[in-house]
């Protein structure tokens, strides 16, 4: 019963959560609720060996991604609403993945979290993954906050289009918010931050962005 009650709870914060940032602009990151609810495969329980930092451009090609991978992240992504017994060790978990997603990987997720056909989960959930080490998928997660959104006049209100114009914009504004976060823990320079943000083709964005690095060098 307890068990029950709390898949229940996580569930309708789930619903909230994503209301509030599909929905409307916000400043806060999705980290404390995404943190708490995504689920890690058994299958990808064990740590992976560190990889490089990724700086260049992100490739096209997703021949080296294994399907194994590409599964692990649509089954991660499916149990968005389910319950965790430890969240500290979903965390390290997720952390230390991020921190080993090669670069064809950090890529892959990149280009799931610009397709406007996936799920809405597996947009999210890559864009999380991402953000849990920032500055080592930096080229996936600039590559996110520099493509152009797909709708550049405003949509009709209230349609189907509307609402994917608000996924793209809170997708990139949880990037953001990820950048953000290793600027002020000291693991990225103010100016290449900015230059990322300076980069972003979408106007309301881009303040967005330039602001939020503002606020926090003050």
């Amino acid at each position: 019963m307890k068990n029950a009650k709390v898949g229940l709870a996580i569930g309708i914060l789930l619903l909230i959560v994503l209301s509030f940032y599909f929905f409307a602009d916000s400043k806060k990151g999705p980290d404390s609720f995404l943190r708490k609810t995504f689920v890690a495969s058994s299958s990808q329980a064990e740590k992976p060996a560190l990889s490089e930092p990724h700086t260049s451009e992100v490739p096209d090609a997703e021949s080296s991604v294994s399907p194994e991978f590409k599964a692990w992240v649509e089954a991660s992504a499916d149990k968005l609403n389910q319950s965790v017994e430890s969240q500290e060790q979903t965390e390290e978990l997720l952390k230390t993945r991020s921190a080993a997603l090669s670069f064809e990987e950090s890529g892959y997720l990149a280009r799931l979290a610009l397709q406007s056909s996936a799920p809405a989960n597996s947009r999210i959930f890559s864009v999380y993954l991402l953000g849990l080490e920032a500055v080592h998928n930096f080229s996936a997660i600039s590559a996110v906050l520099e493509a152009p959104l797909s709708f550049q006049e405003k949509p009709a209100t209230h349609s189907p289009e509307e609402t994917l114009a608000m996924q793209e914009k809170s997708l990139r504004r949880m990037a953001i918010e990820e950048l953000l976060k290793s600027y002020q823990k000291g693991d990225l320079p103010r100016e290449k931050a900015a230059a990322t943000f300076e980069k972003i083709p979408d106007a309301q964005l881009k303040k967005y962005a330039l602001t939020r690095l503002a606020e926090l060098t003050k």
